[in-house]
C-alpha cells in the first residue's frame, strides 16, 4: 500500500490564486507530518520546487494526487492517474468545478478528511479512442468528438455500433460521452444526463440537418464506430477538448471502454444530485 504520509499535487499555476493555495498546502502538510511530491503534467512548479516524478510513475509512491484547478485541469490529469489506479482529489481554482471534490476555501477540511479516509470513491469510467491518424489510442474522462474544422462546412458521418449500421447523417459532428461527459458538450447539444457510475454511453449528434437524429444510450461494453463518409474538409478528433487528430474522408475512429478508471474521492454532502443544482441550476422542489 502507498504510504499515508504521502500525496502527489498538481498545480495549474494559469490560475491566479494557485500560489497562495500552495502556500496553504505546504502548511497544513507542515503540521500533520505529510511529504508533498510534485508533479509534472507541463504546467511547471510552484517556486521554490520541483518535480518529484511525472503525474504517471506516482502510483505505490503516494496515498492520493491532489488536483489545484479547474475541470480542465482535472481533465488532463484523469488519464494520467487512471492507468496508475491512484485516487485523485480535487480543489477548484477553478469557475465551474463540477468534478472537483471542494471549493478552494475547503481544502484543509478536504486534506484531514483526505487522511481520516472520510472521503467517498468513486469509480468513473473512461473510453477509449484508436484512428489511423494522430496518437494510436488516447483516453478521454468526458468525451471523444469529431467536428468539423471549417464554418459553414457540412460533413456526412457514419455511427455504427459494432457492426450494425445504426445512421448515417449530415452534421457539425459528433460526441460520445461517458456518464461523467454527460454534463458536457454532450448535455449542451441536447443529449441527456447520467448518473456517473451508470455503464453506459452516450452518442449526441451536433447541429444535425435533420428533425430525426436524436441523442442514444447504449452499453458501454458496444463498440462504437464514427466514419467520416463525405466532405472535402477535414475533420478534427477532440478528446476531452483537446485536438488530437484530424480525419479526411474515409477515415474512422473507434471507442470503446478503457479496461481503467478514475479513482475520484468525493466528500460525502458533495453528491451528484447537489452538483446538478448548484453547478446546472437544476430545478429543485419549492422552497429549497
Amino acid at each position: 500500500m502507498p504510504p499515508a504520509d504521502r500525496l502527489g499535487l498538481v498545480v495549474n499555476l494559469a490560475r491566479p490564486n494557485a500560489v497562495i493555495l500552495v502556500d496553504r498546502v505546504r502548511m497544513w502538510a507542515a503540521r500533520r507530518g505529510v511529504t508533498l511530491l510534485f508533479g509534472d503534467m507541463g504546467f511547471g512548479c510552484p517556486p521554490g520546487e520541483e518535480a518529484t516524478t511525472s503525474l504517471a510513475e506516482m502510483g505505490g509512491k503516494c496515498a492520493a494526487v491532489v488536483v489545484l484547478g479547474g475541470d480542465g485541469t482535472i481533465l488532463r490529469a484523469a488519464p494520467l492517474v487512471a492507468p496508475a489506479g491512484i485516487p485523485l482529489v480535487a480543489v477548484n481554482t477553478g469557475k465551474f468545478g463540477f468534478l472537483a471534490t471542494a471549493e478552494s476555501h475547503e481544502m484543509e477540511e478536504l486534506l484531514d478528511d483526505l487522511l481520516a479516509g472520510a472521503l467517498r470513491e468513486e469509480e468513473r469510467s473512461l473510453l477509449w479512442a484508436t484512428c489511423d491518424t494522430g496518437p494510436r489510442q488516447a483516453l478521454a474522462l468526458n468525451d471523444i468528438v469529431l467536428h468539423r474544422m471549417e464554418a459553414a462546412r457540412v460533413v456526412e458521418y457514419e455511427v455504427r455500433i459494432g457492426d450494425a449500421l445504426v445512421s448515417r447523417f449530415a452534421a457539425d459532428g459528433v460526441c460520445i460521452a461517458t456518464p461523467t461527459g454527460s454534463t458536457a458538450y454532450s448535455l449542451s447539444a441536447g443529449g441527456p444526463v447520467l448518473q456517473p457510475t451508470v455503464e453506459a454511453v452516450i452518442i449526441t449528434p451536433l447541429c444535425a440537418h435533420t428533425l430525426a437524429m436524436r441523442s442514444m444510450v447504449v452499453s458501454d461494453h458496444e463498440v462504437v464506430r464514427l466514419r467520416v463518409v463525405s466532405t472535402d474538409v477535414a475533420v478534427h478528433l477532440l478528446v476531452d477538448g483537446q485536438v488530437q487528430g484530424v480525419l479526411r474522408q474515409g477515415q474512422e475512429v473507434v471507442v470503446e471502454h478503457a479496461p481503467h478508471v478514475l479513482r475520484l474521492l468525493q466528500r460525502s454532502h458533495r453528491t451528484f444530485y447537489v452538483l446538478l443544482r448548484q453547478k446546472l441550476g437544476w430545478a429543485g422542489t419549492a422552497g429549497e
